[in-house]
C-alpha cells in the first residue's frame, strides 16, 4: 500500500486516542501519549521479529526482516499485521512473550 492510501484509510478506534487531529502538535500531550504507545508497541512487536514505528502520528508502519512492510491504522490491525508478516499467530499467553515482559520489570519501555 502506498503512503497516500494509509492517510485516507482507517476508521475510528479507541486505540487511536493518541492520534493527533489535523493541525495537532506533536509536542503536546497527545503526541507524548502517541510516542509512549509507539515505544511499547515496538517492544511487543519485536517478540514476533517485527519492527513497529509511528508514521506521522496517524498510522503504524510494520516491517519484517526481509523488507515486507504494512501500514496499519489501529492496534487490532497491528496484531493482524504482525501475524501476517511473521507467518505465525500471536499468543499473548506465550511463555517466552510473558518472560520478555517480566524481564522488563512487568512493563514495557
Amino acid at each position: 500500500m502506498c503512503g497516500m492510501c494509509g492517510l485516507w484509510s482507517g476508521m475510528a478506534h479507541w486505540s487511536n486516542a493518541g492520534r493527533l487531529p489535523s493541525g495537532g502538535r506533536p509536542g503536546g500531550p497527545a503526541g507524548a501519549a502517541r510516542m509512549a504507545q509507539a515505544r511499547a508497541l515496538g517492544a511487543l512487536c519485536a517478540h514476533g521479529g517485527i519492527t513497529a514505528r509511528d508514521w506521522m502520528l496517524t498510522s503504524w508502519i510494520l516491517e519484517d526482516r526481509s523488507g515486507g512492510t504494512l501500514i496499519v491504522d489501529s492496534l487490532p490491525e497491528v496484531w493482524a499485521g504482525v501475524e501476517r508478516l511473521s507467518g505465525r499467530p500471536l499468543d499473548p499467553l506465550d511463555e517466552a512473550f510473558l518472560d520478555r515482559i517480566e524481564a522488563a520489570g512487568g512493563c514495557l519501555p
